[in-house]
């Protein structure tokens, strides 16, 4: 159950949007030097939007080759992998430096960087969310459960801290209503390095898109993480 979430954005001086604009003006103004210049906006567009987004769940990316950029965006489910096949597939054209690009090829760049900027535009991490057993949900709550973790990504630090909360029903307040007392049992922080991070950033991605069925496999694959590091 989501609490709440935020846009995978990280603060850049220039950034993806900017880019793509000046690609666009470059394709407008037509001719050799500006498709050259259009088609280099438009891999730099791609290349800024994945470090924003590699940098906001806290990933250097300036330790990585584009390669596996690619391939952790696609792991963690932050944009449709179909999306990304079309990013790596078409990423050696954005390299072709010494090559005239036909217009065909500038528009294709241009699309694909659009489509990718806005597809990662509407990237949502759940930043705070919780996971209970179905059967112990409280009615006419929002997303309590009478035994839960809760997750918290703390975003300066990039790390999920994971709370483990018990409830101790109150007499003056029937559980069926609402939590009545809460005891922390015990706190979790795991960070970047951690062999669960992943598995945590899966389902705080893939909850905030109520898609049930891949919301249950992230959960799936959490577990299974979790059998294999406990």
């Amino acid at each position: 159950m989501p609490n709440s979430g935020d846009y995978l954005r990280h603060n850049f001086e220039v950034n993806p949007e900017d880019f793509l604009e000046q690609a666009e003006e470059d394709y407008e103004n037509g001719g050799n030097a500006a498709l050259l210049n259009s088609i280099t906006n438009a891999k730099r567009a791609i290349r800024s939007q994945i470090d924003e987004a590699l940098y906001y769940l806290g990933f250097d990316p300036h330790k990585m080759r584009i390669q596996r950029m690619v391939e952790l965006l696609r792991e963690v489910g932050v944009v449709a992998p179909r999306i990304l096949r079309k990013v790596d597939d078409t990423r050696n054209l954005l390299e072709h430096e010494y090559k005239m690009p036909t217009i065909q090829e500038v528009e294709e760049a241009l699309d694909l960087a659009s489509l990718f900027v806005e597809a990662m535009n509407r990237s949502i991490i759940g930043i705070d969310f919780d996971m209970g057993n179905e059967d112990e949900f409280i009615e006419h709550t929002l997303s309590d459960f009478s035994n839960d973790l809760h997750f918290n990504f703390d975003n300066e630090n990039k790390q999920f801290i994971v709370y483990g909360c018990k409830t101790v029903p109150s007499p003056e307040e029937p559980l069926r209503v609402k939590r009545s007392k809460v005891d922390i049992c015990d706190e979790v922080v795991i960070a970047t390095t951690d062999p669960m991070y992943i598995p945590i950033l899966r389902m705080a991605i893939v909850v905030e898109k109520d898609r049930e069925s891949k919301t249950r496999k992230a959960v799936a694959e959490f577990f299974e993480a979790l059998r294999l590091n406990p």
